[in-house]
């Protein structure tokens, strides 16, 4: 394998490697617990598993509140969360 090739071959496997550190499999989030960092309704943001993600909810989520993530948009793009029972 040429210097070339080697390169392009390492270059690859770490942009790979950080997209899967940066976007993990988003299915894997459904039932985990997070906090709502900006108010959850239409649109907002939580904290789950150490990132913030886009967030939507049937009703309005004010920030610090915990929330379940119950599903994710058809796009994979938002959390679909439901606030948690106290």
């Amino acid at each position: 394998m040429n210097a070339i090739t080697k390169f392009s071959t390492a270059l690859r496997l770490l942009k790979h490697s950080r997209l899967e550190k940066r976007h993990p499999d988003a299915r894997s989030l459904i039932g985990l617990i997070g906090k709502v960092e900006s108010p959850v309704g239409a649109g907002g943001a939580v904290f789950v598993r150490g990132e913030l993600w886009p967030a939507h909810a049937d009703a309005p989520i004010a920030s610090g509140e915990k929330v379940r993530v119950i599903a994710l948009n058809r796009d994979g793009l938002f959390l679909v969360v439901e606030r948690l029972a106290s």
